[in-house]
């Protein structure tokens, strides 16, 4: 029978803080206005190579 450590606390409230980061960046997304066109968010998220348009 195998036991299992118990979950490190330090561990355990990182991910809580990071939750808690997460939710506030999603809430000032959502408070933001304005658009972004397709090419402003494919350089944005580094998917605008150029050989990949060349057909």
């Amino acid at each position: 029978m195998s036991r299992e450590n118990p979950p490190n606390p330090f561990d355990r409230r990182r991910s809580v803080l990071e939750d808690e980061e997460d939710v506030r960046a999603a809430a000032a997304a959502r408070q933001e206005t304005g658009r972004v066109s397709q090419e402003e968010l494919e350089r944005e998220l580094g998917l605008n190579n150029p050989r990949d348009r060349e057909a």
